[in-house]
Protein backbone atom coordinates (compact mmCIF):
# COMPACT_ATOMS: atom_id res chain seq x y z
CA UNK A 1 0.00 0.00 0.00
CA UNK A 2 1.39 3.41 -0.90
CA UNK A 3 1.22 6.15 1.73
CA UNK A 4 -0.46 9.36 0.73
CA UNK A 5 -0.19 12.91 1.96
CA UNK A 6 -2.47 15.89 1.44
CA UNK A 7 -1.21 19.41 1.01
CA UNK A 8 -3.37 22.51 1.17
CA UNK A 9 -2.17 25.07 -1.33
CA UNK A 10 -2.75 28.74 -0.74
CA UNK A 11 -4.72 30.49 -3.50
CA UNK A 12 -1.93 33.02 -3.92
CA UNK A 13 0.43 30.24 -5.00
CA UNK A 14 -1.69 28.73 -7.75
CA UNK A 15 -4.03 30.35 -10.23
CA UNK A 16 -7.68 29.32 -9.82
CA UNK A 17 -8.60 26.07 -11.49
CA UNK A 18 -11.18 26.45 -14.26
CA UNK A 19 -13.84 24.97 -11.95
CA UNK A 20 -12.68 27.06 -8.99
CA UNK A 21 -13.92 30.57 -8.31
CA UNK A 22 -11.14 33.17 -7.96
CA UNK A 23 -10.06 33.52 -4.33
CA UNK A 24 -11.47 30.13 -3.33
CA UNK A 25 -8.98 27.98 -1.41
CA UNK A 26 -7.86 24.90 -3.28
CA UNK A 27 -9.21 21.87 -1.40
CA UNK A 28 -5.81 20.15 -1.59
CA UNK A 29 -4.22 17.36 -3.54
CA UNK A 30 -2.96 13.91 -2.74
CA UNK A 31 0.59 12.83 -3.51
CA UNK A 32 1.76 9.23 -3.71
CA UNK A 33 5.17 8.65 -2.20
CA UNK A 34 7.78 6.56 -3.95
CA UNK A 35 9.47 5.10 -0.84
CA UNK A 36 6.73 4.92 1.81
CA UNK A 37 4.20 2.20 2.58
CA UNK A 38 1.89 1.25 5.42
CA UNK A 39 2.95 -1.79 7.45
CA UNK A 40 0.45 -4.39 8.77
CA UNK A 41 0.24 -2.47 12.09
CA UNK A 42 -0.82 0.70 10.26
CA UNK A 43 2.50 2.53 10.74
CA UNK A 44 4.02 4.33 7.75
CA UNK A 45 7.48 3.00 6.97
CA UNK A 46 10.20 2.98 4.34
CA UNK A 47 8.90 0.25 2.04
CA UNK A 48 10.87 -2.98 2.18
CA UNK A 49 13.05 -1.85 5.08
CA UNK A 50 10.75 -1.94 8.10
CA UNK A 51 12.03 1.47 9.18
CA UNK A 52 9.16 3.55 10.56
CA UNK A 53 8.79 7.19 9.55
CA UNK A 54 8.56 7.92 13.29
CA UNK A 55 12.03 6.39 13.79
CA UNK A 56 13.50 8.45 10.93
CA UNK A 57 11.95 11.57 12.45
CA UNK A 58 13.42 10.73 15.87
CA UNK A 59 16.91 10.23 14.49
CA UNK A 60 16.69 13.50 12.55
CA UNK A 61 15.39 15.39 15.59
CA UNK A 62 18.30 14.02 17.64
CA UNK A 63 20.77 15.57 15.20
CA UNK A 64 21.50 12.97 12.55
CA UNK A 65 21.66 14.31 9.02
CA UNK A 66 19.45 12.86 6.29
CA UNK A 67 22.59 11.48 4.67
CA UNK A 68 23.72 9.75 7.89
CA UNK A 69 20.27 8.20 8.41
CA UNK A 70 20.28 6.96 4.81
CA UNK A 71 23.78 5.50 5.15
CA UNK A 72 22.96 3.77 8.44
CA UNK A 73 19.73 2.27 7.12
CA UNK A 74 21.09 1.57 3.61
CA UNK A 75 18.26 3.52 1.97
CA UNK A 76 18.26 6.39 -0.55
CA UNK A 77 18.55 9.90 0.88
CA UNK A 78 15.35 10.71 -1.01
CA UNK A 79 13.55 8.11 1.14
CA UNK A 80 14.67 9.95 4.29
CA UNK A 81 13.46 13.30 2.95
CA UNK A 82 10.19 11.70 1.90
CA UNK A 83 9.76 10.27 5.41
CA UNK A 84 10.51 13.68 6.96
CA UNK A 85 7.99 15.36 4.64
CA UNK A 86 5.38 12.79 5.61
CA UNK A 87 6.15 13.29 9.32
CA UNK A 88 5.83 17.08 8.97
CA UNK A 89 2.49 16.76 7.20
CA UNK A 90 1.21 14.16 9.70
CA UNK A 91 2.36 15.51 13.06
CA UNK A 92 -0.79 14.22 14.80
CA UNK A 93 0.06 10.69 13.64
CA UNK A 94 3.65 11.08 14.88
CA UNK A 95 2.39 12.28 18.29
CA UNK A 96 -0.03 9.33 18.50
CA UNK A 97 2.81 6.89 17.77
CA UNK A 98 4.95 8.52 20.46
CA UNK A 99 2.10 8.17 22.95
CA UNK A 100 1.45 4.55 21.98
CA UNK A 101 5.14 3.63 22.23
CA UNK A 102 5.42 5.32 25.62
CA UNK A 103 2.23 3.63 26.89
CA UNK A 104 3.56 0.23 25.78
CA UNK A 105 6.85 0.86 27.60
CA UNK A 106 5.06 2.05 30.75
CA UNK A 107 2.81 -1.03 30.61
CA UNK A 108 5.86 -3.28 30.39
CA UNK A 109 7.61 -1.33 33.12
CA UNK A 110 4.63 -1.60 35.47
CA UNK A 111 4.82 -5.38 35.20
CA UNK A 112 8.30 -5.40 36.71
CA UNK A 113 8.93 -6.13 40.40
CA UNK A 114 9.35 -3.04 42.64
CA UNK A 115 13.13 -2.40 42.52
CA UNK A 116 13.39 -3.17 38.81
CA UNK A 117 10.36 -0.97 38.06
CA UNK A 118 11.92 1.92 39.99
CA UNK A 119 15.21 1.52 38.10
CA UNK A 120 13.30 1.37 34.80
CA UNK A 121 11.34 4.53 35.70
CA UNK A 122 14.55 6.36 36.56
CA UNK A 123 16.14 5.18 33.32
CA UNK A 124 13.10 6.30 31.33
CA UNK A 125 13.13 9.75 32.92
CA UNK A 126 16.86 10.10 32.29
CA UNK A 127 16.46 9.00 28.67
CA UNK A 128 13.63 11.50 28.15
CA UNK A 129 15.75 14.34 29.55
CA UNK A 130 18.73 13.30 27.41
CA UNK A 131 16.50 13.12 24.31
CA UNK A 132 14.97 16.54 24.96
CA UNK A 133 18.42 18.09 25.41
CA UNK A 134 19.73 16.43 22.23
CA UNK A 135 16.71 17.70 20.28
CA UNK A 136 17.23 21.22 21.65
CA UNK A 137 20.92 21.16 20.67
CA UNK A 138 20.17 19.75 17.20
CA UNK A 139 17.56 22.45 16.53
CA UNK A 140 19.98 25.12 17.68
CA UNK A 141 22.75 23.74 15.47
CA UNK A 142 20.46 23.56 12.44
CA UNK A 143 19.32 27.17 12.96
CA UNK A 144 22.89 28.43 13.11
CA UNK A 145 24.14 26.46 10.10
CA UNK A 146 24.56 28.74 7.09
CA UNK A 147 22.96 27.58 3.84
CA UNK A 148 25.54 27.32 1.05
Amino acid sequence: MTAQCSFILAPSILPPLPTQAPGQVNSGMTLAFQYLATDPNGDTEIAGHGLRVYTVLGEYEMGMSAEAIADEADIPVAAVYEALAYAAENSDEMAAIAQADDAAYVGWMNGLPGPLRQAAEEGRESALRTRQEAIRKAKEARRSTPVS
